[in-house]
């Protein structure tokens, strides 16, 4: 009997040391390409490119022991071969499918600097399109700074390449699904737009879109109150205090000439067109973009990618 047959046979022993070699280094050689940005694909044919590697090094390099050593081997049973194969198969799957947001994250993250190195190149627009869409999909967090980073270079190459416009949206409708992960919001009560002296007013102009929601928390003094009206209109100067913030759920909200502040949205369709705008403390979660390109549009673009959870913008 040949070494190898021997190998493959009787060396019991020397095969399962090898299987545990062989399960590393395909995990890590499939971890690796995904790291570098590889598909699921070509991390598998790497995964079983080093499996196959390790054990036929192993099988082609065995050296057969001593007669009395081998006499010794040969009579131990041959145990449940297909056993360990369907182990060592198992181990990689289950290595490979397990959840670990950190090197998922770092992937996500390598690709995006990747397609932001060359912000105008379509190829890149569309791959950094997809990986947007796959990170939120996933739940799978971005680090902050670096969503900032390259959503900006897409921002800034949209003044001359409008496709990139749409990375720019991307981004925005991933920081806000990002914000979802916020602490709990304070204990919300019912809050009635109405025009009655006994409540607070605030502005809900027609647009033709769906009215969203409006909650309410907490009682301020005046100056430190909720707004949500248009630019230079207060209906509530004269009352000594406010709410301290309202959150406004589902329907569309059309940014142009509105003066917010202390406002979560959540689930809203944002629409902008570049108009004047003030904003501050406002929080955007799970929300859709609808936003023209422009000059505004791309500041308050960057100022809704900065890394805090809440938006603070001056566009006048």
């Amino acid at each position: 009997m040949d070494q190898v047959g021997f190998y493959l046979t009787h060396a019991r022993t020397a095969r399962r040391n090898t299987m545990y070699v062989s399960i590393g280094a395909g995990a890590i050689a499939g971890a690796l390409v995904e790291w570098l940005g590889g598909k699921f694909e070509p991390a598998l044919i790497a995964c079983v490119i080093a499996t196959c590697a390790v054990e036929t090094t192993r099988a082609l390099s065995y050296v057969e022991p001593e007669w009395a050593d081998k006499r010794t081997l040969a009579a131990l049973p041959i145990r449940r071969r297909l056993v360990w194969s369907a182990v060592s198969a198992a181990a990689l799957l289950i290595i490979r499918e397990l959840a670990i947001p950190h090197r998922e994250a770092l992937a996500f993250e390598r690709k995006l600097r990747v397609a932001s190195a060359n912000p105008a190149d379509p190829k890149n627009i569309g791959e950094a399109k997809l990986v947007l869409a796959g990170a939120r999909a996933a739940r799978v967090p971005i680090e902050p700074l670096i969503l900032e980073e390259t959503g900006e270079k897409f921002v800034k190459a949209s003044a001359q390449y409008p496709a990139a416009w749409d990375v720019a949206l991307e981004s925005l409708t991933y920081k806000s699904f990002v914000s979802n992960r916020m602490p709990a919001l304070p204990h919300l009560r019912h809050y009635d737009v109405q025009f009655h002296e006994d409540v607070q007013f605030y502005e809900v102009t027609p647009t033709g879109l769906e009215t969203p929601d409006f909650s309410s928390w907490g009682a301020v003094p005046r100056s430190e109150a909720a707004q949500y009206n248009l630019i230079g209109h207060d209906w509530n100067m004269d009352r000594d205090t406010g709410v301290a913030g309202l959150f406004v759920t589902g329907g569309a909200q059309i940014l142009d000439a509105m003066q917010l502040k202390n406002v979560v949205f959540q689930g809203v369709e944002i629409h902008y067109a570049g108009g004047r705008v003030l904003l501050t403390n406002v929080l955007f979660v799970n929300c859709k973009f609808k936003i023209q390109s422009a000059p505004r549009s791309r500041n308050l673009a960057f100022a809704i990618l900065s890394p805090g959870p809440s938006t603070t913008f001056s566009g006048e």
